[in-house]
């Protein structure tokens, strides 16, 4: 899988799913590493995209069944955003246009500054 980290999901998926492991797998987190299972699923996102024939590793989770990994998110496009306190969070499987909020931000700030120089005529006069 190269260095792409791998969907995870918790002993309670496994179980309640009775999930057959594949082959064991070393598992690199941020608390180090550790032996776990890899097991094949499908996985079906809340926007309705289908992920089928996954490789995930069951590791244990905290307030989650299921961890995302950038085997996923690299399929598409995936953004988080955050708007006064709340977090949305993002993915679209295949990408269908590009986002870049430094193009939008530079647009704007140049359209502002367009009408800003409109609304007060002596600026030109000077």
């Amino acid at each position: 899988m190269g260095y792409r980290s791998k969907t995870a999901v918790s002993s309670q998926v496994v179980d309640d799913l009775g999930l057959i492991p594949l082959y064991p797998e070393t598992v690199e987190t941020v608390a180090g590493s550790f032996e776990t299972h890899a097991y094949l699923i499908n996985i079906y996102l809340p926007n309705g995209a289908a992920v089928l024939g996954l490789e995930v590793t069951r590791n244990t989770l905290k307030g989650c069944d299921v961890l995302v990994g950038m085997d996923i998110i690299s399929m598409g496009d995936f953004a988080v955003t955050q708007k006064m306190g709340s977090s949305i969070m993002t993915c679209q499987i295949l990408s269908s246009h590009s986002t870049d909020y430094v193009k939008e931000i530079n647009a704007e700030n140049k359209s502002a500054s367009r009408r800003s120089k409109r609304k007060n005529p002596l600026k030109r006069l000077r």
